[in-house]
């Protein structure tokens, strides 16, 4: 339901980042780089998790396969060629109370809790967990929350955003990532989660969306809504 040209400018990891501390999002600790010294520099007296740039997967003869938030030690990051190999992002790992999905479909914000039981230190990426050891509970975001990751959304000219968080046991709300394609089935079935009714509603034109008009640094320009099935995205106004 999203603009081709909106998902790939919104799967910019290091884009979703900026825009997410404009917004006022609190978000990691973070480095990007292939910069064998720096990496290790950065990793040296912290806790480390690295992750892709861009996307998620690649193929490995005519294999799709999946590249998962991963915990990095000082050691592993001993072989200069494989970190300059790519740019890669590092940031601090983040003490989790829980992880929280927020599913955005135009003006609704849906919210979810991912508990992992029994968590391990290994427990990193909730998606590499067996499923039954996945717990699903209803959240109810702060207010102010809920409004960033609404805007955060349309900034990327998207009718529809999965984003991801941690809760720190101090109930702190951390920024991870927006993902424009993420899936919602699993979600919805957990919870009763009314996501695919509200898509279709939103794609028949029947609720007023948000459209921000941004820079390519992801400044706000102009805001206004529409009614209908698509967002317009203009990449920079002020050019």
């Amino acid at each position: 339901m999203n603009l081709p040209s909106a998902i790939a400018r919104a799967e910019h990891k290091l884009l979703q980042l900026r825009c997410a501390r404009q917004l006022g999002f609190t978000i990691p600790d973070t480095l990007a780089t292939n910069c064998p010294e720096a990496a290790r520099s950065f990793a040296r007296d912290r806790d480390v998790i690295a992750k892709t740039v861009v996307g998620s997967g690649l193929v490995i003869d005519g294999i799709d396969h999946a590249i998962f938030t991963t915990v990095v030690a000082l050691e592993d990051l001993s072989v200069d060629s494989a970190i300059q190999a790519c740019p890669i992002i590092f940031q601090n790992r983040i003490q989790t109370q829980f992880d929280l999905r927020v599913t955005v479909v135009g003006a609704q914000v849906f919210a979810a809790r991912i508990i992992v039981r029994d968590r391990t230190e290994m427990d990193v990426d909730w998606r590499k967990v067996d499923p039954a050891r996945l717990h699903y509970e209803h959240d109810l975001l702060p207010r102010e929350l809920e409004v960033k990751c609404r805007k955060l959304v349309a900034i990327f000219g998207l009718l529809y955003g999965a984003l991801d968080f941690i809760v720190t046991p101090e109930g702190e709300h951390v920024f991870l990532e927006l993902n424009p394609s993420g899936q919602w089935g699993w979600i919805e079935r957990a919870l009763q989660i009314p996501i695919t009714n509200t898509i279709l509603d939103t794609l028949a034109g029947n609720c007023h969306v948000p459209i921000l008009m941004c820079s390519q640094t992801g400044q706000i320009l102009s805001s206004r809504s529409m009614r209908g099935s698509y967002i317009r995205f203009f990449p920079d106004a002020a050019t």
